[in-house]
């Protein structure tokens, strides 16, 4: 609307509403919204304001602001990362910094384009996730996405990406039907594939050669069978990686590659409708390169994942799965001793104080942690004898409420149970650190309840 009719409809609605009309009288009257005919009242109301439309551009169009507005907000945000557009925008105001003021929107927009922004957690679960966030290459995250129909032909992919530079790569398994049985033209979705995945990333997308941490679900292929450790999760031990769990049915926790996936389906699965195998793996590759090298990302400042590394990266070779396949070592040559690191898995506290871990392992906590989430941490020293472990809760700083031997990596019987030996730390009055305290009444009813707040409700 231009500024002249702003003006006229402004005017109009004062004559009303000093002629005694209604706000929905005026409304009907003159054919606009009730929130214009208030916006109008109250701008009656306030004797400094002015009925004329303060706007200096007549398009409609927002201002365009240089790179000196954009480096201002970078250097303000980086100096309080907590800060968001309102704060930022008051900030600038109040400082005298830039000679016009940007819009929250418009602060928003820059923030999303610079890879500012902070994102929530998940949809349904804004509770506190205690796993640090990622700031350095070397953070990969697995995961199992298909069938892919092809004719009487489906296809699996066992997919990885890095969690900071982005890039990914996807390796493939077929599962031929005739008749009424399937007959697997290769070993399936089983561990070597997982195992695979790893490597391949280790070698073509990893310059640096240091592996961190490798974040994983719940499903078939990566969690431990009766405390045996598969061979993708050995494989990452060796390699030096931390292996995570993420919690049950919460896939948003991978959000990176969930979103991959919604990618490589729209961009490549659905506009290339590949016939035949070859064709299927030859796009595949090729449309991965793309997406490492060529396509850019928003939330990456506009570059490509490959850009974000200091070295440079040669594109994916035709069947590089089975290269890295090949690369794999043999780890029942290696000795038990040799397999050792760390293994998290993140939980939910229920409303009794018990972990479920996986197949039916429980830890018992105390019920004050109800509601909250903790990091059980194994530590991994040989396949071949008992291990450590500590419950770690996270709030404004990580305090360790347990600690217990137990039998991951080694295996247990129908019997046998996976935590064996667990005490909790101490937090009574000592001249100790409070992590390395314990008193069991104060903990229970105390001051655990200050430490780590009130009892959620069940709806929590």
């Amino acid at each position: 609307m231009q500024k002249e009719t702003v003006n006229e409809t402004r005017r109009q609605i004062a004559s009303l509403w000093a002629s005694g009309y209604t706000v929905s009288q005026i409304a009907r009257e003159l054919g606009v919204s009730r929130p214009t005919v208030y916006k109008v009242v109250r701008l009656l109301d306030n004797p400094e304001a002015s009925l004329q439309d303060g706007r200096t551009r007549n398009s409609g169009r927002p201002p365009t602001f240089d790179a000196e507005v954009r480096e201002t907000i970078k250097l303000i945000r980086s100096k309080h990362p907590q800060w968001g557009p309102v704060f930022i925008q008051d900030y600038i105001r109040r400082h005298n910094l830039l000679p016009q003021v940007p819009s929250i929107r418009t602060i928003a927009d820059i923030i999303n384009e610079l890879g500012l922004a902070r994102k929530p957690i998940g949809p349904k679960d804004k509770r506190a996730y205690p796993v640090e966030r990622v700031l350095e290459p070397g953070s990969i995250t697995l995961d199992l996405w298909g069938p892919w129909h092809l004719r009487a032909t489906k296809i699996y992919l066992v997919t990885c990406q890095d969690r900071w530079t982005r890039l990914a790569l996807a390796v493939p398994s077929y599962s031929v039907k005739y008749g009424d049985s399937e007959a697997m033209t290769t070993r399936g979705v089983q561990e070597n594939l997982w195992s695979t995945a790893i490597m391949a990333h280790y070698m073509y997308h990893c310059p640096s050669g240091t592996l961190r941490r490798v974040y994983c679900d719940n499903g078939v292929g990566m969690v431990p069978a009766f405390g045996h450790l598969p061979a993708p999760v050995k494989l990452a031990l060796c390699m030096g990686a931390t292996v995570t769990y993420i919690p049950p049915a919460q896939p948003w926790r991978n959000g990176r590659l969930e979103r991959f996936h919604w990618t490589l389906a729209r961009e490549y699965w659905h506009q290339q409708r590949p016939t035949k195998i070859e064709e299927a793996e030859r796009g595949l590759v090729e449309y991965l390169n793309w997406y490492n090298h060529q396509r850019i990302h928003s939330s990456l400042a506009y570059m490509a994942p490959a850009q974000m590394l200091d070295t440079p990266i040669e594109p994916l070779p035709e069947r590089f799965w089975e290269e890295a396949a090949a690369a794999v070592p043999d780890l029942k040559a290696l000795p038990p001793s040799e397999i050792s690191g760390t293994i998290e898995c993140i939980r939910l506290v229920d409303n009794q104080g018990v972990v479920k871990l996986w197949q039916g392992q429980t830890l018992q906590l105390q019920p004050v942690l109800a509601g909250q989430y903790v990091r059980v941490e194994f530590m991994i020293d040989g396949i071949d004898r008992t291990g450590v472990g500590r419950v770690v809760w996270r709030g404004r700083e990580e305090i360790v409420v347990a600690e217990f031997t137990h039998r991951l990596g080694v295996g247990y019987k129908q019997k046998e149970t996976l935590v064996m030996e667990l005490r909790f730390r101490e937090f009574g009055a000592s001249e100790l650190p409070r992590n390395q305290r314990y008193d069991e009444v104060e903990y229970a009813h105390g001051e655990a309840r200050r430490l780590f707040g009130p009892r959620p409700t069940r709806s929590e």
